[in-house]
């Protein structure tokens, strides 16, 4: 059985009021008064200072209604799936995230596969060469790093840009070739954030603290952005051999944003869904794939395939 977290108190620097927290939590709300402080090294401990809050505003009605309208929206989903889908009640919970605003500025390096023709009439014949590519971009960014340890909850990942935003379930059909799914953009989590304020939050939704502070926030920023900076890299060039981030923070903030999470059943199976609560965005969604659509694909694939044998058959029966 995994052994529990020791429990522990302080009392809050704004109120008095006790703060119980568990062993490995480094940022802590009070829950009278909303004052948060981070544990430092050698029991020192901060005001976080640059602390906010995306207050939930959307209510269930206008979750429901935008979840239904996502359901009929897009490719390879089924036509019946707003009124079929049946919604599951919501988990709704506020989840800590450090937002680091920084600026990345990439040089890459490597080389693009060319084909060329050579020689003449039965010598003709095409051979490949390589020829050196090297570029440079930037990059804003307001890199979110979830607080906690040890929890994954379905979707935060496609807060930042090149996650799977939309996934699309297409049961065991092997000609898929990804079609469906949406890589995420990022989100902001800085736009419409106010200070934080305990009171704005929706009753019964819980806080939670977090287990990480600014500086090992800021370090995994740079881990994840330097990574996410050498795949738009690799998408520039047939082969990388070199590529350099270079990572500027401007500033670091505490977020904390009210998350519903949704489930819903089409036919035998279920999906599910991460809703923003302050925009009722959908950050991250699953859907199933409709018949018809794997039915196109397959016709489409039989035709490429129809198409390149009767190229070469042609070919083959023309020769000479």
């Amino acid at each position: 059985m995994p052994v529990e977290a020791e429990r522990k108190s302080l009392n809050c620097k704004g109120c008095g009021a006790p703060i119980d927290y568990l062993a490995g939590e480094a940022t802590l709300t009070c829950g009278y008064c909303g004052n948060t402080t981070m544990l430092a090294t050698m029991g020192t401990i901060l005001p976080v200072e640059k602390h906010f809050l995306l207050a939930p505003r959307i209510d269930r009605n206008g979750m429901e209604a935008g979840i239904r309208k996502w359901m009929g929206v897009g490719f390879f989903k089924p036509k019946d799936l707003p009124e079929k889908g049946v919604l599951s009640p919501p988990q709704g919970i506020v989840l800590p995230f450090w937002v680091v605003a920084c600026r990345a500025y990439t040089q890459w390096s490597g080389q693009n596969r060319r084909t060329r023709t050579v020689g003449s009439g039965k010598h003709t014949r095409t051979e490949t060469y390589y020829v050196p590519a090297s570029g440079t971009f930037e990059d804003n960014h307001n890199w979110s790093i979830y607080a906690r340890r040890g929890e994954e909850w379905f979707g935060i990942e496609a807060l930042n840009p090149g996650a799977v935003k939309t996934a699309a379930d297409w049961g065991g059909f092997f000609l898929n070739f990804g079609l469906g799914n949406e890589t995420s953009q990022g989100m902001n989590l800085l736009q419409g954030a106010t200070a934080f304020d305990i009171k704005a939050i929706t009753e019964g939704m819980s806080i939670k603290n977090g287990q990480i502070n600014q500086e090992q926030a800021e370090q995994e920023a740079r881990g994840q952005i330097t990574r996410f900076a050498r795949a738009t890299a690799d998408g520039k060039v047939d082969t990388l051999s070199d590529c350099d981030t270079q990572i500027s923070v401007d500033g670091t903030y505490l977020v904390h944003v009210p998350l519903w999470l949704w489930s819903y059943q089409y036919e035998t199976k279920s999906f599910r869904l991460l809703l923003n609560g302050f925009t009722g965005q959908i950050i991250k969604g699953e859907h199933p794939v409709g018949k018809y659509d794997k039915l196109i694909v397959l016709l489409v694939v039989l035709l490429l395939v129809g198409g390149i044998v009767a190229v070469i058959v042609f070919a083959m029966t023309h020769r000479g």
